[in-house]
């Protein structure tokens, strides 16, 4: 039985979640929109360091690894050995591995490197609203990853679900370039760049699918704590991306919406920037915090409540960082665009119908839901029970026990 923990809490868990995933979108765009003053005392330029960003987005998933330690040694002090607590027995029980050669989560960490390297490119050049609701074409992405390599099938609910995500993502997408953020002169070149930030985050979610398929091919026999595995791709982004940003140190090249400083990562340009001015730094380390709390409490609404919950407070998060950028005065306030909330709600409905949170009673949209269909094997199998008990014989799992137990009482009445 799950563990139980008072409504207040769990509450205060979710409302805690749904505030650090805003909070790690907000922060990473504010840091975006500052500027810096450079080494001739002009203020005109903007913090532009995606790679950077990445890497210290991996410095908080590495930070889930010290949380899991300290609930390791909690672990070990209640029941002894940490491996002894009720979650590692059941699951040793049902033939799952404990232990693993933690080199593995380097393949999804390497998914995750690549997804989150060309979300944060397209973040530089997109609202925040844009890019939160563009992320939502993960869940069409990992439907047809899973059919293709997980050999998954869907049903009728399912597809109409993924028509409303792709209509919702197709539609929120176009409402930068039909109606761009800017009311200047470069209203094209805004558009461009719009088109390019869009491509990238689209792009980034077929790597994003993979990190979800490949976590699920590679650790489907496992049973390890979500913690763990998070800090340990942290740990091994972090390691991988300490190298990529000595590469890209000496890699130039011309292009300013890549390069914007000559090179492809100017790391100790970016400690620069931070260094001018402070809030930069401020925004850096809620960047990590934020992602660091949005995990851990991520997991533990998971375990206290139920995996469809967290799916929906994701989705709430898009609609108040959209709020927050729509009433933030100044550089960077995004106005209101009647075609974006349109496919904003195509987005929320089409997730919550794939997922089953919301079940649509007509046109046979209800008859294959998980729900559906284990209270139809249910019914089967009491059906059968009941034809086999006139037949005088019951074959199922319910007549073999009962047959083995009367078996044992007619052997200990013969001794």
């Amino acid at each position: 039985m799950a563990e139980q923990i008072s409504p207040v809490l769990l509450y205060i868990l979710m409302a805690g979640m749904l505030v650090t995933g805003t909070l790690n979108t907000v922060f990473l765009k504010l840091m975006n929109l500052a500027y810096y003053t450079d080494r001739e005392g002009k203020s005109d330029k903007q913090f532009n360091h995606a790679f950077f960003q990445t890497f210290i987005m991996f410095i908080g998933e590495f930070l889930c690894l010290g949380v899991y330690g300290i609930m390791y040694l909690r672990d070990k002090k209640k029941y002894g050995d940490a491996s002894l607590n009720p979650q590692a027995i059941e699951a040793k029980k049902r033939g799952l591995k404990t232990n693993i050669n933690v080199c593995i989560l380097a393949i999804p960490a390497c998914f995750d490197i690549t997804a989150s390297t060309l979300m944060f490119m397209g973040l530089t050049m997109i609202a925040a609203s844009i890019y939160q609701m563009m992320r939502g074409l993960i869940v069409f992405v990992a439907a047809i990853f899973s059919i293709i390599f997980l050999g998954r099938r869907y049903h009728r609910h399912h597809w109409t679900a993924l028509a409303f995500v792709v209509g919702g993502v197709a539609i929120v997408g176009a409402s930068p370039v039909i109606f761009p953020n800017n009311d200047d002169d470069d209203d094209d070149d805004a558009g461009k760049m719009a088109i390019v930030g869009i491509i990238l985050v689209v792009v980034a979610q077929l790597f994003a699918g993979g990190l979800m398929i490949s976590e699920e091919k590679l650790l489907g026999s496992y049973y390890l704590h979500p913690l763990k595995v998070v800090g340990w791709e942290g740990f091994w982004g972090c390691t991988i991306y300490l190298i990529l940003l000595l590469i890209f140190q000496f890699i130039t090249c011309g292009d300013k919406t890549i390069c914007p400083h000559g090179r492809l990562e100017d790391t100790p340009q970016a400690f620069y920037e931070m260094g001018s001015n402070p809030g930069i730094l401020l925004y850096g380390i809620g960047s990590i915090l934020s992602i660091a709390f949005f995990n851990a409490l991520g997991v533990s609404v998971t375990k206290f409540a139920s995996a469809a919950q967290r799916s929906t407070i994701d989705t709430s998060r898009t609609l108040l960082i959209w709020g927050v950028f729509l009433l933030k005065p100044g550089e960077g306030r995004e106005k209101f665009i009647w075609l974006e909330l349109v496919g904003f709600v195509l987005l929320v409905l089409g997730t919550l119908v794939f997922n089953e949170i919301l079940v649509i009673p007509i046109l046979g949209f209800n008859k294959n839901t998980k729900d559906a269909i284990e209270a139809r094997k249910a019914l089967e199998d009491d059906r059968e029970d009941i034809e086999d008990s006139y037949n005088g014989n019951m074959p199922t799992k319910k007549g073999k026990v009962a047959a083995e137990k009367e078996k044992l009482l007619d052997t200990d009445s013969e001794n």
